[in-house]
């Protein structure tokens, strides 16, 4: 449903850094979005669900709000900075979940 809201399941392959056990993580998310055009512009507002594991990270569950913006370099290339925040379900205190940021290049065609 384009600007209203979609359902989206996300799979990430990440580096954890500055961890008693640096490596590779993963993170797999059920995410309901909101993301309105603006033209040059699409911010996407999302609320996650699911679940962290792997090295450099405690693995369980976690849920929280994630932000992009969906920048429109060109007809067919598309840069989108991004930052999430899951709150571990298995640790009670809010301040000492994972904070995740990337960035991303698309190519249309």
């Amino acid at each position: 449903m384009p600007g209203l809201g979609a359902l989206a399941l996300k799979q990430d392959v990440l580096y954890a850094f500055n961890s008693a056990d640096d490596g590779l993580a993963g993170r797999s998310v059920l995410s309901l979005g909101f993301a309105p055009d603006l033209g040059f512009v699409r911010p996407h507002l999302a609320a996650n669900f699911g679940g962290v594991y792997g090295k450099g990270v405690q693995a369980g569950f976690v849920a929280g709000p994630e932000l992009d913006l969906d920048l429109n370099l060109t007809r067919s290339l598309t840069l989108r900075p991004r930052v999430a925040y899951d709150f571990q379900f298995r640790n009670p205190e809010l301040d000492k979940g994972i904070l995740w940021a990337g960035l991303d290049l698309g190519l249309r065609f």
